[in-house]
């Protein structure tokens, strides 16, 4: 794997990973995880394609941004085309986990002559309370949870990177079912540490913006097959919202994975992998 910065439009310099030999395939994080949340899918088919991944402005490898209002989904997805232009991709395939499915709706909707592919892993494509029942009073109420993120992570912090070294965390999550008990849990931890030392008040804002942006309109205008991959037990992005989501895109396939939360890449790689390898190959083939 190679590494470096490239920068994008206000001077930010953003860390980028690329791996692999082939036809371009771009991955677009979830916000609590970054390149090795891939693994399996990079391993799998790093023989065959190229793939490109870069940190979110502010978190993880890349710098903070000077003016921290430059922290919404559409900051992310100029910063998404600035990737293609600084390695000259004229197209490509993009998969998006959780928080990259709304970057990447907003990607599309401002330059769709960039995609020749579109995957949609455990992916959000609007607000997280979009799912959920009384929709209308979650919303403002996650948007108030969410700005008491910072402080509470300040006391949350210790106890959540002891839970880790001692593994009580994931045991815990798998015992309450929250995860799958086949998660590579190697690169859970791995995740989970990156998670714990990145800045969270960068963190909390982009949770809020997320929870403002709605890229649900674009779901009727994507002009290309769409794989849509998600778990049965997904606990952020619920089951059924995964099916409205396929059920607005005009061509779509949908695979639930049973057994599945929201790391199913980790859960269930052969599947994932075995899914996304069929669409590269030949993505006109879902029907």
């Amino acid at each position: 794997m190679r590494q470096g910065f490239f920068q994008v439009s206000d001077g930010t310099r953003l860390r980028y990973q690329i791996t692999g030999e082939g036809p371009a395939v771009v991955l677009v994080n979830g916000l609590g995880g970054s390149f090795p949340a891939w693994k399996p899918i990079v391993n799998a088919l790093s023989g065959e394609y190229t793939f490109y991944c870069y940190d979110y402005r502010g978190l993880f490898g890349s710098e903070r941004p000077s003016d921290l209002s430059r922290l919404t989904v559409g900051d992310h997805a100029d910063d998404l085309r600035c990737l293609l232009d600084h390695f000259d991709i004229r197209q490509a395939v993009f998969i998006g986990w959780s928080f990259g499915g709304q970057v990447l709706m907003e990607a599309y909707n401002a330059f769709p002559e960039r995609f020749s592919g579109l995957v949609l892993l455990n992916a959000l494509v609007g607000p997280a309370t979009d799912g959920l029942p009384l929709r209308e009073i979650l919303h403002p109420l996650f948007r108030w949870m969410t700005g008491l993120w910072r402080p509470a992570w300040h006391l949350l912090a210790p106890l959540a990177s002891r839970a880790v070294s001692s593994k009580a965390f994931v045991l815990g999550a798998k015992h309450a079912g929250l995860i799958s008990k086949t998660l590579d849990e190697e690169v859970f931890e791995e995740i989970a540490r990156e998670f714990i030392s990145m800045d969270h008040e960068v963190f909390q804002r982009i949770l809020v913006a997320s929870q403002e942006y709605d890229g649900s309109p674009v779901l009727s205008t994507l002009a290309l097959p769409v794989l849509v991959l998600s778990g049965s037990r997904d606990f952020i992005v619920l089951p059924s919202l995964t099916r409205t989501i396929a059920a607005a895109i005009p061509d779509a396939r949908l695979v639930m994975l049973p057994g599945t939360s929201h790391y199913s890449a980790l859960e269930d790689p052969e599947t994932v992998v075995a899914e996304i390898a069929a669409y590269l190959h030949n993505p006109r083939s879902l029907q």
